[in-house]
Formats: structure tokens, C-alpha cells, sequence
């Protein structure tokens, strides 16, 4: 039946609806399709009337009179044609390409389907697959970007990276600390850093405030006790909180969050290391090392790394640390020993020379005096020698005494090290190693054969 020149309209908008016609025929044209191929009008197969007009199936245009694979309708394409593709339009939602999968480097640009899907130059029929959108890429790397840690600097880049158009991957993976602590999304500052340590400042200023309440006129009875159970489950589920939060974020950025150890293959080539050992790669044009620092243990003092903790562990401990000695006098010392005494617990600290090494000493004279005035004690110019555990299950520590060359021994709860920080990158988890050639500090990817 023939068409009217109507029906003839209909059809050729839906085609080129679905399928960009002159800017895809531009394009595959450059690529060495034969022009003659696509034709200023098509045909449409009317499908059965509806209330007495006629109707088109979109699924049975035909293409052109014959295409180069030689087939004439989508129909026939679909039943003879093996081509896969993912339903999503977002090109940051696959995952990593397994070593035997990847596909070798193609240099130019190639226009591919926003999806799972990949474009084929030799299968035409592969073009008209679905309507996705049709997006210019580079097909030489998976992303432009993978950022290689999920903290504050991490997220940051890779949000920003994002919203100017570039496709990126963020790896995260959280190495359990020495006493099995772990964590989510975030880094250091959501997680065991900042917010926790704010949390539980607040905790214990309320408790300051509930003391003082009474010369105001409040009636509270006494005894005033603090639950850390109660509080550590508070502070805890805010962090996990925003750990849900930077996901969803991440996903609204169309970033691809991939919780996976990575470390370096070469420039262009990430490894990603599951939980449960699966290994899988990632290319990329950039890559971004944002692994930030994790407390250090001073190993040369036995019995510390097995039987003390750290700020990873302070703030995700289900019950009260008891008395506790605080090792170090660096900002991190000082918060957590300030808290701990804000919330009753037995705090003491330990410091080899002076407080807040790096800081004005006038401001740092002052921040102690006011520790020491609301209960934290401070045990000045002492060295630890060696921690052991006592068949009570409490911890005996030995430290040498610099004012009285003495060494000396008591009992606690629990030993905190805040002694040293590293802030270097990890080059151990990322597989860096740094070379006297290169400028004080730069680090570069460790040679394959290392691996």
C-alpha cells in the first residue's frame, strides 16, 4: 500500500528522532560508510488502525532499501544480530573491565551509546539498537579520572571533576586499623576525625552545663552520670549518616563510587583489590592520589600496637574506655583527653617535652592549664618504655621519668597513642615509591616489574 506524502513525514521525524540522521550520517560517513546508504526519506510499515486511523511501528521501519550488513527492516536486524547493550544513559554506570576483557587502546574518537553498550564500526546494525542518546567520548580509557581515596580531598576533586564534564571514578577502601576498626565513606575527618571528635565535645560540655545549672536555678538530682553506650550509638549512626550521604552525593554527581583497595599498574591503569580478594581494572587518562594520613604506632615500644589503640578506635568503641593514658601532647591528644575527662572518664597524658609542638607556646601553656584545672592530669617529661597486659586484663605501663631519671609503672584501662601522624600519601597501599631524582618528596608509580 502506498504512503501519503503525510505518513512519509511521520515516519522520517520518528527515524530521525531516534537516531540523529544528518549528524550520524556526517559522522559514519567520515568513517568510510557509503553516503549512499542513507537516504533523505524512509518508508514506514503501517501497524494495525486505531479508531479507524493508521498507525506505525517504530520497530519495523525499515532503514533503507539495504543496508551494508545487508539487512533491509530493524526487525530482521534484531532477530539475526547479537549486540549487547545496558539500558542505563549514564556512562559512569559499568563496572571495572576485568583484565581479559579490557579492550585494546584505539586511538581518535568514536561516537558510543551512553550506556553499557559499545559502538562497533563494522556492524551497522548495531546503531539503531535502542534510542540512547549519542555522546562524543574518547574510547582510549574507561574515565578521564579515577581519584584513588574517598576523603575530603578525594571527594572534592572528584565532585568538581565531575561537573565539568568528565567521567570519574572515585576507589575507597578503608584498611581496618590494628584493632579491627573500619569504617565508610568519607575519610578521616567524617569518620574518626572532626565531626566524632565534635560530637563528643558536645557531650561533655552538656555535662559542664548540667553542673552549672543548679547555681542558675535548676533542680537535677543527684547523682549526674554520663552512658557512654548511649553516646557512642548517637555519634555513630550520624557518621554512618553522612557516609549514605557522600554516596547518594557521588550519584547525583554521576561519579562512580567503587569500594575497592587501588594501587597503581602503570600511568594510565588502576588495580582494584575487594574485601574478598577480586581484582579488577580500571584505565584512565588522570589519576588522583588522595589517600590522606593514618595514626602511626611507635613499634620500637613492645606491647604498643598489640594491646593499645588510636584515634581510628577511640571513637567507635562500644563501651567506656575507662582510665586511660594518653600518649603525645598534639592537638589530637589534647581533644580526645579533653573529652574523656568531659565525660568522666580517668584521663591522663603523657608528654615527652612540650604540648602542642608547632603552636604558639603562650596559647599552648594556656590550653593545658585550663585541661589541668578541669581534671585531665598530665605527666610531664615521661617516656614510655613498654605495655603489658595484666591476667586482669588491665594494661601495665612503664615509662621513664626525665625530671626524676626514675622509671616508674602504673595500671590503666586503656593506652591512646597520638604520638605521630603520617600525612604523607600511602605509597604502600598504592604501590609508590619515591626517587632521589626526582624533587624532594615526588613520588611516582613503582615500576611492573616490583609487582
Amino acid at each position: 500500500m502506498a504512503q501519503s506524502p503525510r505518513e512519509t513525514k511521520a515516519a522520517s521525524h520518528v527515524l530521525q528522532t531516534v537516531w540523529g540522521y544528518k549528524d550520524l550520517r556526517n559522522a559514519l560517513t567520515k568513517d568510510g560508510w557509503n553516503k549512499g546508504h542513507f537516504q533523505p526519506t524512509v518508508t514506514a510499515t503501517p501497524k494495525s488502525a486505531k479508531n479507524g486511523k493508521p498507525g506505525y511501528d517504530d520497530t519495523t521501519l525499515p532503514l533503507m532499501e539495504k543496508n551494508q550488513d545487508g539487512y533491509s527492516t530493524i526487525e530482521q536486524r534484531d532477530k539475526d544480530c547479537k549486540y549487547k547493550a545496558g539500558d542505563s544513559e549514564d556512562p559512569t554506570e559499568h563496572e571495572p573491565v576485568k583484565a581479559a576483557e579490557r579492550p585494546p587502546p584505539c586511538s581518535g574518537v568514536a561516537y558510543s551509546l551512553t550506556s553499557h553498550g559499545s559502538f562497533h564500526h563494522n556492524n551497522m546494525a548495531a546503531l539503531f539498537k535502542s534510542r540512547h542518546r549519542w555522546k562524543r567520548t574518547s574510547c582510549k580509557y574507561d574515565y578521564d579520572l579515577v581519584v584513588i581515596g574517598g576523603g575530603s580531598g578525594g571527594l572534592a576533586c572528584s565532585k568538581e571533576a565531575a561537573q565539568l564534564g568528565q567521567r570519574v571514578a572515585v576507589l575507597d577502601y578503608v584498611e581496618p586499623s590494628a584493632q579491627g576498626t573500619r569504617w565508610g565513606l568519607g575519610g578521616t575527618c567524617v569518620n574518626v576525625g572532626c565531626i566524632p571528635k565534635k560530637l563528643m565535645h558536645r557531650a561533655a560540655l552538656l555535662g559542664t552545663a548540667v553542673h552549672e545549672a543548679r547555681k542558675y536555678g535548676w533542680r537535677i538530682p543527684d547523682p549526674v552520670s554520663h552512658d557512654w553506650a548511649t553516646m557512642a550509638e548517637a555519634v555513630q549512626n550520624h557518621v554512618r549518616s553522612l557516609n549514605w550521604g557522600h554516596r547518594v552525593q557521588l550519584q547525583d554527581k554521576k561519579v562512580k563510587y567503587l569500594n575497592v583497595k587501588g594501587s597503581l599498574v602503570d600511568e594510565h591503569t588502576v588495580r582494584g583489590m575487594t574485601k574478598s580478594g577480586k581484582e579488577s581494572f580500571v584505565t584512565t587518562k588522570n589519576i588522583v592520589i588522595a589517600t590522606g594520613g593514618r595514626p602511626k604506632y611507635p613499634t620500637h615500644i613492645p606491647g604498643a600496637m598489640e594491646h593499645g589503640i588510636t584515634s581510628d578506635d577511640i571513637f567507635w568503641l562500644k563501651e567506656a574506655p575507662g582510665k586511660t593514658l594518653v600518649v603525645g601532647a598534639s592537638y589530637v591528644a589534647l581533644e580526645c583527653a579533653g573529652f574523656l575527662t568531659g565525660v568522666g572518664q580517668d584521663a591522663t597524658v603523657m608528654v615527652r617535652s612540650i604540648a602542642l609542638r608547632g603552636f604558639d607556646q603562650q596559647m599552648a601553656g594556656l590550653v593545658t592549664d585550663y585541661m589541668q584545672a578541669y581534671g585531665t592530669r598530665f605527666a610531664w617529661g615521661c617516656v614510655p618504655q613498654r605495655v603489658d597486659k595484666l591476667p586482669s586484663g588491665a594494661l601495665q605501663v612503664t615509662w621513664a621519668n626525665g625530671q626524676t631519671g626514675g622509671e616508674e609503672t602504673d595500671t590503666f584501662d586503656s593506652v591512646l597513642w597520638a604520638v605521630v601522624a603520617s600525612s604523607e600519601p600511602r605509597r604502600d597501599s598504592v604501590r609508590l615509591v619515591v626517587r632521589t631524582t626526582q624533587p624532594a618528596g615526588a613520588c611516582i608509580p613503582e615500576p611492573r616489574h616490583r609487582a
